[in-house]
């Protein structure tokens, strides 16, 4: 491969992350506004799922594709295995559109476990392969206590996939 294409490869990988913050509003129908910057990341049709810290997360299908691939290696016999894929995948709604202008509908439940106000102020955080969006008011406690803020879930999750990586890989 000449310099050239290893540049444009480059390019295009790093496009493909996300980063930055935002602010915008979700209506009492669950809609809001997805910034240009992760709708150019993550496609018109992505995931959201609830994140480590219960946050609501958006990433892309291939993203999401490859958290599966990755859990899958692991024995499906494994009782870790299964509880890590419930917990960390188990709550994502595929096949999320938005609309050309970048508006879509947050499902309910993700609203509700996620504890997104109904209308109201919402901060998305993109880092990576992922944006978070989180309430104003939730995302200033989270970052008053980084730590402490969710631990339960966090370190619930964390045992979880150190027990399914311990239990071992298949293939």
């Amino acid at each position: 491969m000449d310099s050239e294409a290893m540049k444009t490869d480059h390019l295009a990988a790093v496009q493909s992350l996300l980063s930055g913050r935002d602010e915008t509003t979700i209506d009492k129908k669950g809609r809001m506004m997805l910034p240009k910057s992760v709708r150019d990341a993550v496609g018109t049709n992505f995931v959201l799922m609830v994140g480590k810290k219960g946050c609501l997360e958006v990433t892309s299908n291939k993203y999401y594709l490859e958290l599966w691939e990755e859990i899958g290696r692991y024995s499906p016999h494994s009782d870790a295995r299964r509880d890590y894929a419930l917990e960390v995948m188990g709550n994502a709604k595929t096949g999320i559109e938005a609309e050309e202008s970048g508006r879509f509908v947050v499902p309910k439940d993700l609203v509700e476990e996620c504890r997104l106000p109904k209308p109201g102020n919402v901060v998305i955080i993109a880092a990576g392969d992922v944006a978070e969006i989180w309430s104003k008011e939730e995302y200033e406690k989270y970052k008053a206590d980084r730590k402490g803020y969710n631990a339960e879930r966090r370190a619930y999750i964390s045992e979880l996939r150190r027990e399914m990586i311990e239990e071992g890989r298949v293939n």
